[in-house]
């Protein structure tokens, strides 16, 4: 029986700033901070749309709104249960001569964001749908169940205890899904044509331009995981698990940023990583309404090599199945059949000799139709 539930995905509502501001120090020593030309992109020949001269940018101080990162723009919240991650900002000015203006994200990979999910079990009653049934029992992350993190490999990675945050870095998502850093190049979205591209750069862009997707999956139920996975003191419990997986590779990610608080008339667009939450499971119980729908189509079902045999032997037996078909498929006539029942009822109540006639023709004694309608009507 399928579990009906939902998972939402949220930033944290108060993030280590002083974390993230020493996160993007560490990070500015990095390659791409400290030499961002090697890692100019050109999509295509005509440079129509370059990533160039980027600048990365650390989380801003007090006080500080220009060359930083304010903190609404760290993440940018889609849906409930979706969520993107910026690491990679194109800032278009309101004048279309000046160059478009391009940034990193020094410290995207220390974000945090934050899960919440619940689950309930459906009743089951006869001829009940599963959408329309009430709910058995609800559990969730903040009440009763235990959140088992698996990384790329299956094994077990953390465990976070009911009531608990379920938080985790970027990062720790990236490394779960058994990712590449967003430091690596990615050839699936397109060879860089900038001129001076070589070596690897030139094979394509930075995992922090062209971005990604990650499909955070909580399983929860019956039989979902291997009780070698669950710690002993668990097993009683109820439980789910999570598995980060990387999709939409070499496919390109970006939103839609709001605007700069220092300039409302520039445009940006935001790259990254977009985290996308689904819950999914069964519970096996006792369900009468399944049981009943499978047993009617178990009994449907064995009826049909009867069938079968029965149109082979009536239409491809050639002379045998005209004979079966006439045996089958008798033919009557209702006038000839209402005559003779008619005749066998008036035989029983009526004696021969006051229905004998003689013929007109041949002088011969035999049942009269006159006298048979006299006493057809006196009967």
């Amino acid at each position: 029986m399928p579990l009906l539930g939902s998972v939402s995905v949220s930033s944290r509502g108060q993030q280590n700033f002083t974390k993230l501001r020493t996160f993007g120090k560490l990070k500015e020593s990095e390659p791409f901070c400290r030499s961002p030309h090697l890692f100019d992109y050109w999509p295509d020949d005509s440079a129509s749309q370059k990533y160039v001269d980027h600048v990365c940018l650390n989380l801003c101080t007090h006080g500080q709104s220009s060359k930083c990162l304010l903190e609404h723009d760290m993440t940018i919240g889609e849906d409930s249960s979706s969520i993107f991650a910026v690491t990679q900002i194109q800032e278009q000015t309101s004048n279309p001569r000046e160059p478009v203006h391009n940034y990193f994200v020094a410290f995207a990979e220390a974000v945090e964001v934050k899960l919440t999910f619940s689950y309930g079990v459906p009743d089951g009653f006869w001829f009940q749908s599963t959408r329309g049934s009430q709910i058995e029992s609800w559990h969730s992350s903040g009440m009763d169940t235990y959140l088992l993190a698996l990384d790329s490999r299956g094994k077990l990675y953390r465990v976070f205890s009911p009531g608990t945050r379920i938080e985790m870095s970027v990062g720790e998502l990236i490394s779960l899904a058994g990712a590449d850093k967003l430091d690596t190049i990615m050839p699936e979205a397109g060879p860089n044509r900038h001129p001076r591209a070589i070596g690897l750069t030139a094979s394509g862009p930075l995992r922090r331009i062209s971005g990604f997707e990650l499909q955070v999956s909580i399983h929860c139920g019956s039989s979902h995981v291997a009780t070698q996975i669950v710690p002993e003191n668990l097993r009683s419990h109820s439980q789910c698990t999570m598995r980060t997986y990387a999709t939409s590779e070499g496919t390109w990610i970006s939103t839609d940023m709001p605007s700069s608080l220092t300039n409302l008339s520039n445009t940006r667009t935001g790259r990254g990583v977009r985290i996308k939450t689904q819950l999914e499971g069964h519970m096996f119980k006792a369900d009468p309404n399944s049981m009943f729908l499978n047993v009617a189509a178990t009994v449907v079902y064995l009826q049909f090599p009867g069938k079968v045999v029965l149109l082979f032997a009536l239409f491809c037996c050639g002379h045998i199945s005209t004979i079966y078909r006439s045996l089958l498929f008798r033919q009557f006539s209702i006038t000839k059949e209402a005559g003779g029942m008619a005749m066998r009822l008036l035989a029983q109540e009526v004696a021969f000799d006051q229905l004998e006639g003689v013929s007109a023709d041949t002088n011969g004694t035999g049942i009269s139709g006159r006298f048979s309608v006299q006493a057809l009507l006196t009967f």
